[in-house]
């Protein structure tokens, strides 16, 4: 299952480089990720840690929240 994080937490990664939009990545990255995630809007990704305290890093399809509307 595709994780779905907030948008300023995506912001928030990207601003860090450690997320992006689906077309930074390889096709065939994307490729993959489709098959292994059925539910992922191929739209964005992040890395992740594959063990803790760990620099070997992962990416991993991630889809985003809609943002909240301010109240007015």
């Amino acid at each position: 299952m595709t994780d779905t994080i907030p948008h300023a937490a995506y912001e928030h990664l990207r601003y860090l480089g450690v997320a992006g939009p689906a077309g930074d990545l390889d096709a065939e990255v994307t490729h993959r990720c489709q098959q292994q995630y059925p539910d992922w809007k191929g739209r964005y990704w992040r890395f992740y840690a594959v063990e803790q305290d760990s620099d070997l890093m992962r990416v991993e399809p991630v889809n985003i929240a809609p943002r909240a509307k301010d109240p007015r």
